[in-house]
């Protein structure tokens, strides 16, 4: 298998399992899709400023920032001062909650799914994850 024909693999495999597994987006704290995907992304563990998040994101930094003041006036995230004048961001405790609280995957799916499989074969699939979050985490 070419490394073209596992980048195809993984497009192909990974909507198929998200969206097995994927539950409803509707909230009871009134977070919608773009605040709960910033989070997602300042809880990656890397120092998180506003300008690599606009960035990554592809949206302006005014943009950005506006939906960083909301998350900061709801106590879901903190700014801190950095160095070169930048802000530092990071999640409170209560952002981690909300994090968890997430609707995103259904666990009943994915107890179902892994059902499926021998313990052995259940194991192998949780490796193969631990090692693709690994990597991404070495790239942050």
């Amino acid at each position: 298998m070419t490394d073209d024909d596992r980048v195809r693999e993984v497009q192909r495999l990974y909507p198929l399992l998200y969206f097995a597994c994927h539950d409803s987006h509707a909230r009871d704290d009134g977070l919608g899709e773009s605040d709960l995907r910033l989070l997602h992304h300042i809880d990656g563990g890397a120092d998180v400023y506003a300008s690599r998040l606009a960035r990554h994101l592809d949206l302006s930094r005014s943009r950005v920032s506006e939906a960083l003041a909301k998350l900061e006036g709801a106590g879901l995230i903190e700014r801190s001062p950095a160095s070169g004048g930048r802000k530092r961001i990071r999640l409170t405790e209560r952002g981690r909650s909300a994090l968890e609280s997430e609707d995103g995957l259904d666990p009943v799916a994915i107890r179902a799914i892994l059902d499926r499989m021998a313990p052995a074969e259940q194991e192998q699939v949780l490796e193969g994850l631990r090692l693709l979050a690994d990597a991404v985490r070495a790239g942050a």
